[in-house]
């Protein structure tokens, strides 16, 4: 799957997160935070970083494997969502300067975001993360899995 196309359905998942998201946090820089950290916490347990190993156009680019999925430790994953939250409120202050509709604006993160992380090649260092595991089912629970 091209980026631009992946890029998109990023944009569409952070619309998704934000319209539930938003009922529960009303200060609007703490909603981007939780939504930055649960887009990336959620992405992996919900397999989507599976899913970007596969399929992924970075991930294709380095080695073609029909059953990848993505490993992570419990620390790596939540510093890693952690520093994404802090990006969304970065991205998120700059783009509340020219635009103002809440909505739109997340979803032009997460598309902004995701094709920024393929220009500079931050996919190619998550796609080091997807092993190779011919055993193991699509949908196995992964929440506070350890890696070897």
């Amino acid at each position: 799957m091209h980026y631009i196309f992946e890029s998109l359905f990023v944009g569409i998942y952070c619309g998704i997160l934000y319209e539930i998201l938003v009922n529960f946090i009303g200060d609007y820089y703490v909603l981007l935070w939780v939504l930055g950290f649960f887009k990336h916490f959620l992405g992996y347990e919900l397999h989507l970083h599976s899913m970007f190993c596969k399929y992924g156009y970075a991930c294709q680019r380095v080695a073609i494997a029909e059953h990848r999925h993505a490993e992570i430790s419990n620390l790596k994953i939540i510093v890693e969502s952690i520093i994404e939250g802090i990006v969304f409120v970065i991205v998120g202050y700059l783009l509340s300067l020219i635009m103002k509709d809440r909505l739109a604006m997340v979803f032009w993160i997460g598309v902004i975001l995701h094709i920024s992380a393929e220009l500079l090649g931050i996919h190619q260092v998550f796609c080091q993360r997807c092993v190779i595991n011919y055993s193991a089912p699509l949908f196995e629970p992964l929440m506070f899995h350890e890696t070897k």
